[in-house]
């Protein structure tokens, strides 16, 4: 840090010294100094590229980008880190991990639908080398972006904010699906694809998360070693629910038992559960 300090004293346009000057503020977090050394850096004139078309002296890098759209994000520029990561992308178009890396970043700083989409372009890059482990981090991605996106109506209307989050949530659902698809011993793609659903119908009316909590249960109870207690807790209590909705619509006497057999799952896994006790008593109410 003295040597770059005192070097930039001597040369204060120094392409190198300013790129290690924004590097090293970033790793010391001192993101304030940082951005102004991103910004002297990215404001000057770079040298003549030579015959050494390779020399990094005569060139913006990948790390260059993300460096800059790091110390932007954690002063507050989002907008304008999202722009470097893209600029850093531009540089290697084909260099998938890149993708994936950048998506880690946008998703380390809260920028979840650009952490879905990026990660989404590292899915398209690697093609059939993509695995089940990535497309549930994309589905994730695209999940909790939904929630962000549907509470955020500062600029659009509380329709188009649910409009929006339901693209997140169905490309969810989609990633969730491969997941299910590749790993079918596993509880984690109909589990999440619930989840997903839910999300997509709010008030249960349409019980678009049945179909993939039942599957949970199946596949939990399946491989029969006592775990997955709370993922069992959930879908029982959907299900539960699902039901009472349906018995207070329909009055129907199987809709009933339905409540009743749910509810009584769930409180063989938690006996204090209040919403299998809440349910439980109106599936036994005369």
């Amino acid at each position: 840090e003295k040597y770059i300090s005192e070097g930039l004293e001597k040369e204060p346009n120094n392409f190198v010294l300013n790129r290690l000057s924004m590097y090293n503020n970033n790793d010391m977090k001192d993101y304030q100094a940082g951005l102004a050394a991103g910004d002297k850096f990215f404001s000057i004139q770079k040298p003549t590229v030579d015959a050494a078309a390779n020399d990094s002296t005569n060139r913006y890098l990948v790390q260059d980008y993300l460096a800059y759209g790091k110390v932007l994000s954690e002063t507050g520029n989002k907008t304008k880190a999202i722009d470097q990561y893209k600029k850093a992308v531009e540089i290697d178009p084909s260099k998938a991990n890149l993708y994936k890396e950048i998506a880690s970043i946008c998703a380390n700083e809260g920028m979840y639908a650009d952490a879905a989409d990026f990660y989404k372009r590292y899915i398209t890059v690697s093609g059939e080398k993509a695995e089940a482990s990535d497309y549930f981090q994309m589905g994730r991605y695209f999940y909790i972006a939904g929630d962000g996106v549907k509470k955020d109506t500062a600029n659009v209307t509380v329709d188009e904010a649910w409009q929006n989050a339901l693209k997140m949530y169905k490309e969810a659902d989609a990633a969730f699906a491969v997941v299910g698809e590749r790993i079918p011993d596993s509880y984690m793609g109909p589990f999440w694809r619930a989840r997903a659903n839910a999300s997509m119908d709010p008030e249960t009316t349409a019980g678009l998360a049945r179909p993939y909590y039942e599957q949970t249960v199946k596949v939990i109870l399946d491989k029969n070693d006592g775990e997955n207690k709370k993922e069992l807790i959930e879908a029982y209590s959907y299900l539960s629910y699902y039901f009472y909705l349906q018995f207070d619509k329909h009055k129907k006497a199987d809709d009933k038992l339905k409540v009743k057999e749910y509810a009584e799952k769930i409180l063989e896994l938690d006996p204090e559960n209040g919403n299998g006790k809440m349910l439980f008593e109106f599936a036994s109410a005369k």
